[in-house]
């Protein structure tokens, strides 16, 4: 089994929300302006009406490539003996990649893991 999976993400227009329980969605937030938002070294600091606060850019690129393989061998009736590789590449980067094609790219020199298991089986007849 093979599960190559890529996500990216890249925010934008962020909101600071004033009235949750309003029945019109529009009324629920409000839209920080150019004025009342900045960005600077991988921070957004957001001065609004006094009131000072900052967060961390949310963009991210995420890239994982899992993969199994199973060996089954019945050496005798009801005893088998099971061989399972796993394989893994996997990284989040705090910087948004652009496009498919470069993340899935990237994935392949991502360090990756290895995993051997062994399960033994022995059937008592009894």
């Amino acid at each position: 089994m093979v599960s190559p999976f890529t996500s990216v993400a890249k925010y934008d227009r962020f909101k600071q929300a004033e009235n949750t329980d309003s029945r019109v969605y529009k009324d629920r937030f409000t839209e920080f302006t150019t004025d009342e938002i900045s960005y600077n070294a991988g921070l957004y600091q957001v001065n609004k009406g006094g009131t000072q606060l900052s967060f961390n850019d949310p963009n991210f690129s995420f890239n994982e490539f899992r993969s199994n393989l199973v060996a089954r061998w019945e050496y005798l009736p009801g005893s088998t003996l099971y061989l399972v590789w796993e394989h893994n590449r996997s990284n989040r980067d705090d910087i948004y990649q652009t496009g498919w094609g470069n993340n899935l790219d990237r994935m392949f020199g991502l360090p990756a893991s290895n995993t051997f298991m062994m399960k033994f089986n022995y059937w008592l007849n009894m």
